[in-house]
C-alpha cells in the first residue's frame, strides 16, 4: 500500500495514496447515513515506507496506524502480508483496532494466531426516514491457498490452507445461524475467467454462493466494477489508484434485513491528501526518505525496463549477479562448487498493470537505496536449485508463454500473451538461446546452450532465483520439486543493495534472441521509451503511434 502520497521509486510527490483515500472516506462519512470500510489484504508490503517498520516494536506500523485513525471496520490478509513471515505478520495485525478475518488460512504450529475467521459486525443503520435499527452484518475473508507454496519458506509447518469456495459455504452458514442478515465476502482473489476454485482467482464462484450480498475482489490490479450474477462485486486498482465501493439496497420486516439489491462502482480518490494520515507518518516518512537516498554507489550509464519484455536488459543483469554474490561464498564451500552456476531474473517495473509510469528509467549517477528497492520490489530472498537440463529447458519454456504465436510472415501481430505478466518471463544468465514464436509453447525454445555447447537432458546447473519462483509461483510447476541447496536468509534486495555498492555493468550480455520468421509484431510500451532505443541492440524496434491507456505502440522485425 502506498501510504503517504509519495513515490519513492522516483523520488517525487503524488496524488495517489491511502492519504488520498482518507480525505474521499471522510468526504463519505459526511454524506452518507450508512457506510463500512474494509481493506482486503496487501496492506503491509509494497514501498520502502510499509516495509521497513515492520520490526519497529515502539510504534504501530505505518499502514496498521493510517487505518485505525480512519476507524476501519475490517480487513483480510493478502498473499504479500506472507512475504515476510508468519510472526512479524501477527505482530503487525495485532496492533489493530478492528477486526481482521482470515476465513481460509489457520496457524496449525501452535504459535500466535490473532485473526478471526469470520466475524459479526454489530452496527446501527438509519433509515431515509431518520428512523435507527440494530443490523448484524457478517464478514469473512480469504486469501490465496497458493501461499503455501509461494511463500513455503515461510508458511510450511505454520500454517494450512483450504480451498476458499468450500470454506467460504461453510462460512455462511455459520454466520447466517449467528443472526447475520447482510453478508460480505472479502476476497484476495482475481476474477476468474476459468474454473480456478482453489489458487488465485476465485471472487466469481465466492459471489455465486447464495447468502452472500457483497463481494471485495482483488489480487489481479485488473479494476472491475459490476454483477457476478446477482451479487455486486468490486475489484479496485493496486496502490491506492482507486476505491471499490458496494451500494446496497436493504428491506426491513419481520425476520430482520435483506438485500433487495446492489451495484458496485469504482471512485478516483481525492487529489487532496489528508492532514491527519500526512502527520501519522511524516517522521517515518522522513526516516525512509533518509535510507532510501543513501548512496551506494555510481550508475555510468543509463538503467531503464522499456524494453525488458522483449529483450533481456542491464537491470536485470545486475539482479542476476547480486544472485550469484550472495550465494558464492556458501556455494565455493559446497558439495556443488564445480557445477556451472546460473541466474534467473525477470522484469519488475515493466508496465503492464501498472501503468505507462511503471517503468524502471534512472539516468547516470548516485546509485541509491531506493534504486534497489525498483530492481526487486519484494522481500523475497534468494535460493540455490540443482536443475537439470530437463528442468532447465522447461524452466525457459514456461517463460516462453509471455509470447503469443507468431507466423512466419505475418504483419504486426501482438507480441505479448495479455494473460501473461512481465515478471514471469525470466532470463537464465548464463545460457544462451532463442524463442521460435512460430512453435505452440513447449516447443519454442531452440538453440539452448552453455558455453557453446548444447545442454543435454541430464547436465546439472546450480540456478539462483528468487523464493518465489523457486517453489513454483507463477506456474512455473516444474520447480517445487527440485532440490534446493541453499537459501539465503535476508532479502534479495539486500544483495541487490551490496551489488550497486560495486562497480557495475555498462551493457547486458546477450542471453536469448528469437528464431527469425520474416514477420513483424508491435508492444506496448511507455510514451518515454523513445529517449532510450535500441541502440546497440540486434532487434529493429521503431514507434509506431499512441496505444490504450497511456501505452504507445512500437513494431518490431522478428
Amino acid at each position: 500500500m502506498n501510504l503517504n502520497s509519495f513515490d519513492y521509486y522516483s523520488d517525487t510527490e503524488t496524488t495517489v495514496g491511502f492519504a488520498n483515500i482518507a480525505s474521499t472516506i471522510r468526504d463519505i462519512r459526511s454524506t452518507t447515513s450508512n457506510s463500512l470500510f474494509f481493506d482486503n489484504g496487501d496492506l503491509i508490503q509494497g514501498p520502502p515506507l510499509t516495509d521497513l517498520w515492520l520490526d519497529d516494536e515502539n510504534h504501530p506500523h505505518p499502514a496498521i496506524a493510517c487505518l485505525n485513525a480512519m476507524d476501519y471496520d475490517c480487513a483480510t490478509l493478502g498473499n504479500h502480508e506472507f512475504n515476510f513471515g508468519i510472526d512479524p505478520l501477527v505482530n503487525v495485525y495485532k496492533q489493530t483496532k478492528f477486526p481482521v478475518v482470515s476465513t481460509n488460512i489457520t496457524r496449525v504450529d501452535g504459535g500466535d494466531w490473532p485473526f478471526k475467521t469470520a466475524v459479526i459486525l454489530d452496527r446501527v443503520i438509519t433509515t431515509a426516514f431518520g428512523r435507527k435499527f440494530p443490523i448484524k452484518i457478517g464478514v469473512m475473508g480469504f486469501t490465496p491457498a497458493m501461499i503455501l507454496t509461494w511463500d513455503q519458506f515461510h508458511t510450511a509447518g505454520k500454517i494450512d490452507a483450504t480451498a476458499p469456495i468450500s470454506t467460504a459455504e461453510t462460512a455462511v452458514q455459520s454466520l447466517k445461524s449467528k443472526g447475520a442478515e447482510v453478508i460480505v465476502a472479502l476476497c484476495h482473489g482475481g476474477i476468474e475467467t476459468q474454473v480456478d476454485t482453489t489458487h488465485e482467482h476465485f471472487a466469481s464462484a465466492i459471489a455465486a454462493i447464495s447468502g452472500i450480498d457483497a463481494v471485495f475482489a482483488g489480487h489481479t490490479h485488473l479494476p472491475f466494477a459490476g454483477k457476478i450474477g446477482r451479487t455486486p462485486i468490486a475489484l479496485p486498482a493496486a496502490y491506492g489508484k482507486n476505491i471499490g465501493r458496494i451500494t446496497l439496497n436493504l428491506r426491513r420486516s419481520d425476520r430482520g434485513w435483506a438485500t433487495e439489491s446492489g451495484s458496485a462502482d469504482l471512485i478516483t480518490p481525492s487529489e487532496q491528501a489528508d492532514t491527519q494520515i500526512k502527520e501519522i507518518v511524516a517522521d517515518r516518512h522522513a526516516k525512509t526518505l533518509a535510507f532510501t537516498q543513501k548512496q551506494l554507489g555510481t550508475f555510468t550509464g543509463p538503467l531503464h525496463s522499456y524494453f525488458a519484455r522483449v529483450q533481456p536488459d542491464l537491470a536485470q543483469f545486475i539482479t542476476a549477479q547480486a544472485q550469484l554474490d550472495s550465494a558464492r561464498e556458501a556455494l565455493d564451500a559446497s558439495d556443488y562448487a564445480e557445477l556451472p552456476r546460473l541466474s534467473a531474473t525477470s522484469p519488475f517495473r515493466c508496465g503492464g498493470r501498472g501503468g505507462p509510469d511503471a517503468y524502471i528509467d534512472i539516468d547516470a549517477g548516485p546509485a541509491t537505496n531506493r534504486h534497489a528497492a525498483q530492481l526487486y520490489p519484494f522481500p523475497n530472498q534468494t535460493v540455490a536449485l540443482l536443475v537439470s537440463g530437463t528442468i532447465l529447458r522447461e524452466w525457459l519454456e514456461q517463460s516462453a508463454a509471455h509470447f503469443k504465436l507468431v507466423t512466419p510472415n505475418a504483419t504486426d501481430t501482438l507480441l505479448f500473451d495479455d494473460t501473461t505478466v512481465s515478471y514471469n518471463l525470466d532470463t537464465l544468465f548464463g545460457v544462451t538461446y532463442d524463442f521460435d514464436l512460430s512453435r505452440p509453447t513447449g516447443e519454442r525454445v531452440k538453440n539452448l546452450c552453455h558455453e557453446g555447447k548444447s545442454v543435454q537432458a541430464l547436465d546439472q546447473f546450480v540456478v539462483l532465483t528468487n523464493s518465489y519462483r523457486a517453489h513454483g509461483g507463477g506456474g512455473f510447476t516444474m520447480l517445487p520439486d527440485t532440490q534446493k541447496i541453499w537459501t539465503s536468509g535476508r532479502p534479495l534486495q539486500s544483495a541487490i543493495a551490496a551489488r550497486l555498492a560495486e562497480p557495475l555493468p555498462r551493457r547486458c550480455p546477450k542471453v536469448w534472441g528469437y528464431v527469425p520468421l520474416g514477420a513483424t509484431v508491435v508492444f506496448d510500451t511507455s510514451p518515454n521509451a523513445s529517449a532510450h532505443l535500441l541502440g546497440d541492440s540486434p532487434l529493429n524496434v521503431q514507434p509506431v503511434s499512441p496505444s490504450m491507456d497511456g501505452f504507445y505502440r512500437y513494431r518490431m522485425e522478428l
